[in-house]
């Protein structure tokens, strides 16, 4: 069993899957009459960026000066609301407000990743 999970682990993260709701459904005894169906939201590539933007940073075990200060605040309140996209679609069972949720923290995001707007391609960023 672990072997499996380590592997399916290594074979999710590194696909370039893209993130956003997945409906998984499966079957358990008796197959032909009992399913459950969860939905996932995935935000692996939002939280690389979250996490790189955060290595960016440079973030020091002391008291940080006001500007970084508020970056910090914005990028703490940015992890809030992937979080609550996330408890939306897995546990609220409300996929459309996830989504909004997920793409007002990645609008967000992107204003300190590409504060230019216009980054594309050429962005060490994966948004």
């Amino acid at each position: 069993m672990y072997n499996g999970f380590a592997n399916y682990r290594l074979w999710n993260y590194t696909r370039k899957d893209p993130d956003g709701v997945y409906i998984i459904k499966y079957s358990v005894s008796p197959n032909s009459k009992v399913y459950v169906e969860y939905n996932h939201l995935r935000v692996t590539r939002l939280l690389t960026t979250y996490y790189e933007v955060l290595c960016d940073l440079e973030v020091q075990a002391c008291q940080p000066d006001s500007e970084k200060q508020s970056l910090l605040a914005e990028m703490s309140y940015i992890r809030t609301v992937i979080d609550a996209a996330v408890a939306n679609v897995e546990y609220c069972q409300s996929a459309a407000h996830g989504m909004q949720l997920y793409n007002y923290a990645k609008s967000r995001l992107n204003k300190i990743s590409c504060p230019s707007g216009d980054c594309g391609s050429s962005s060490k960023y994966l948004m």
